[in-house]
């Protein structure tokens, strides 16, 4: 599948993630496929949110279960900041019952973990 051309918009993109190597990883290919981005890194949903709030990015990406503030919470604050954002949760649970919280919360799309980044930039791409 052939993806969007987002190399002119100017954007920001929030992605949080507790586990510092996969949060090193996904955020040197982020960096790497949306040079144009602002990109900020929070590795917990308290510091995310307060991100949120300074920087109000187009796009969150965050994973749900990390401690201090999890995805969940974190996107209940945001959407009632911001209801129309664009919430990508990352999570390594496939089970169905559990992805049903995730699509309450207001999640835009989810990509189960191990992270497959092609279909992550995809989900950023629908983004817009």
């Amino acid at each position: 599948m052939e993806r969007t051309d987002l190399s002119n918009l100017n954007f920001a993109l929030l992605y949080v993630e507790d586990e510092p190597d996969t949060r090193e990883m996904v955020g040197r290919a982020l960096a790497d496929d949306y040079p144009k981005f602002s990109l900020y890194i929070a590795a917990d949903g308290a510091e995310g949110l307060e991100l949120f709030r300074k920087h109000r990015p187009e796009v969150v990406v965050t994973d749900i279960k990390m401690p201090v503030m999890d995805g969940l919470r974190m996107t209940g604050e945001i959407k009632a900041i911001d209801p129309e954002i664009e919430i990508i949760a990352l999570t390594a649970y496939s089970d169905t019952s559990f992805l049903l919280s995730p699509i309450e919360a207001g999640f835009s799309h989810y990509v189960l973990k191990p992270i497959d980044l092609d279909k992550l930039f995809a989900a950023i791409d629908s983004s817009f």
